[in-house]
């Protein structure tokens, strides 16, 4: 009997830490939602503002007490001091927009207590010329939202052409990265990598010019902003065995039930394939026809083997082909160049019996001080990198950019 009784109290003991320990994590599970998310691998929410039959805001997560300020044509968010979002520590705002003549949406940061204002961004438009639907993401500098704040998203000069804002928390973590040109700065939930050039709320730079790493080359076809409405072919004149290329390229307003062919030397090679991304990406949304569409620039490559080049010229032609139906979107190509790889050359042979320097009668050399620096006569120079894939030659200003087909025309192979 007295077994039992102990037995009893031990359980009770037990359940009155168990009930003890939840209670002390409740406090931390209705504070800090994001941070039981992070722990069992689910994103942090973000808070979203859609312009469709008016605007409309997503339900505020906990790091994000305030409501957001909207009208017709802005949004602003008011952004909580650190200490009141532990597990947010950077700030990413995507603006989904009609990109128009004009400059663009207006990214604008406001401390507490009127301290004036930051312009994170003048305007998000890319080009003088409409580019149609579009996305551009901006990464809010640190710094900035330590003591919180307001960020504001404003499209003044042209009412009714904000689609949407989504406001997306983001975490700092350590990355390695390989390679000296590539400064990443925002990892998206599909993986992708935007660099700081992407983020920083000016216009990226085009990829242009040639760049040469041993026996890889990244050869420019297109560089600044095109029109893309039927197709363009390239003369790419090789010297050289190609071991295998991959066609690059940026494509915006391009349907995802859309394609765009890839033809080396007449044959179909196949079609360039687009970066994985998220239907919950803030970049999907619905056009004004109900139908989805991704909006900004978005990466396609494809890999073309070796069996499809030949010496000399090789005809590269990428065409769009358009989703079923009547609806033709405005679509836009930038960056588009080659990524090739090359064999090497045979090395050249060397003599069995290498000629040795010749004493003097005194037994040194000629000279009385001898250059140890200086290289024997029996090794063979190195062999010459085949000759690459380059730009053909610019013409003048008031020629075309790039080659049409049809009809098409032949740029001329460089030589060494």
């Amino acid at each position: 009997m007295e077994s039992i009784f102990l037995f009893e109290m031990i359980s009770s003991i037990h359940n009155l830490r168990a009930v003890a320990a939840l209670a002390a994590l409740l406090p931390l599970v209705a504070s800090g939602a994001e941070d039981a998310g992070l722990a069992v691998g689910r994103p942090m929410e973000s808070v979203s503002v859609r312009w469709e039959s008016g605007p409309e805001a997503s339900p505020l997560p906990s790091w994000a007490p305030d409501p957001v300020e909207l009208s017709e044509n802005a949004a602003i968010f008011v952004i909580p001091p650190r200490w009141k979002r532990p597990a947010v520590d950077q700030l990413v705002v995507t603006v989904v927009f009609d990109d128009t003549e004009d400059a663009g949406p207006v990214v604008t940061w406001y401390p507490p207590n009127n301290g004036g204002s930051v312009p994170l961004s003048e305007g998000l438009g890319e080009s003088p010329t409409s580019l149609g639907l579009h996305a551009r993401t901006v990464l809010v500098p640190q710094e900035l939202t330590a003591n919180g704040g307001r960020l504001e998203v404003n499209l003044e000069s042209r009412p009714g052409r904000l689609r949407s804002v989504t406001l997306q928390p983001a975490r700092d973590v350590t990355v390695a990265v390989v390679g000296t040109g590539h400064q990443p700065a925002v990892v998206e939930r599909s993986g992708d990598v935007l660099t700081v050039d992407d983020v920083d709320g000016r216009e990226a730079p085009p990829l242009s010019g040639d760049l040469r790493d041993g026996s890889i080359l990244e050869a420019e076809l297109i560089a600044a902003v095109e029109p893309f409405d039927s197709e363009f072919e390239f003369v790419v004149p090789v010297e050289g065995k190609v071991e295998g290329a991959v066609l690059h390229a940026e494509v915006l307003g391009l349907d995802p039930g859309s394609r765009v062919i890839v033809e080396v030397n007449g044959k179909a090679v196949g079609e360039m394939n687009i970066a994985t991304f998220r239907l919950d990406d803030p970049a999907v949304t619905i056009d004004e026809d109900g139908f989805l569409i991704l909006a900004g620039w978005r990466n396609h490559s494809l890999f073309l083997p070796a069996a499809f080049w030949k010496p000399m010229d090789n005809s590269i032609v990428i065409r769009l082909q358009n989703a079923p139906g009547p609806i033709i979107r405005q679509v836009s190509i930038k960056n588009v160049y080659l990524h090739l790889r090359f064999g090497a050359r045979p090395l050249q042979t060397v003599s069995e019996e290498p000629a040795l320097l010749q004493p003097t009668a005194t037994g040194l050399p000629e000279s009385e001080e001898p250059d140890f620096y200086a290289a024997p006569d029996y090794i063979a120079e190195p062999a010459p990198l085949p000759l690459v894939v380059t730009t053909p030659p610019k013409p003048e200003p008031v020629l075309p950019l790039v080659i049409v087909n049809p009809p098409s025309r032949n740029s001329p192979s460089l030589t060494d």
